[in-house]
C-alpha cells in the first residue's frame, strides 16, 4: 500500500502524451488513455487499440471541465451510456500535464488545452481508479482508504509489486 508520492515516479512519463483515446462505458464508468496506440485482437471493443497509459473509474462520479465550466459528467444512468460517450468524443483532450489527488479522495487530471477532469470518491460505495501503465503493470487507488497498490494486470488481482524496486 502507497501514498500519492511514493507511486507519483511510476506515471511522470504519462505527463506530456497526447490523449488518443476516451470512453464512457457500461454503468457511465470513464476510460481514458494517453501515449501511443497499443492494437489489439477483441472485435468486442469499442476501438482496436488502447492507449500506452490508460487512467479511468469504475464508479459513476466524474466530470469533465473546461475552465471552470463543467461540460460533461458521469449519471447514475447504466442505460444511456452511450450518449454519454457521444458527447465525450466530441470534446478534444490535448496533453496530460498535471495528476493530483485532492482532499485524499478524489483524483484531478489536468490537460494543457483548459481541461480537467475530475474523478470523485463516493463514500457508499468502494471506489477505485485505475491506472494502466507500460509493461502489464497496474496501479489501482482505493479513494475510500486513501491507499493506492501496485501490480501486474496481466496476474489475478490483487497481486503486490514493489515500487522501491522499479
Amino acid at each position: 500500500m502507497y501514498i500519492f508520492k511514493e507511486i507519483r515516479p511510476l506515471i511522470e512519463e504519462s505527463m506530456g502524451e497526447v490523449c488518443c483515446r476516451k470512453r464512457v462505458r457500461f454503468g457511465n464508468s470513464i476510460s481514458i488513455d494517453f501515449g501511443k496506440r497499443i492494437f489489439h485482437n477483441r472485435p468486442k471493443m469499442a476501438d482496436p487499440f488502447y492507449g500506452e497509459w490508460s487512467f479511468g473509474c469504475y464508479h459513476k462520479l466524474w466530470k469533465v471541465f473546461r475552465g471552470n465550466k463543467m461540460i460533461l459528467e458521469g449519471q447514475n444512468d447504466f442505460d444511456n451510456y452511450e450518449e454519454t460517450d457521444s458527447i465525450l468524443q466530441q470534446i478534444h483532450f490535448g496533453k496530460l500535464i498535471e495528476i493530483t489527488v485532492i482532499n485524499t479522495l478524489d483524483i484531478a487530471m489536468i490537460l494543457d488545452n483548459n481541461i480537467r477532469i475530475e474523478f470523485l470518491a463516493s463514500q457508499k460505495e468502494e471506489d477505485t481508479f485505475g491506472v494502466f501503465l507500460p509493461q502489464n503493470k497496474c496501479l489501482v487507488y482505493y479513494a475510500n482508504q486513501g491507499r493506492w497498490e501496485y501490480g501486474r494486470s496481466d496476474l489475478s488481482w490483487p497481486n503486490h509489486l514493489d515500487v522501491a524496486i522499479q
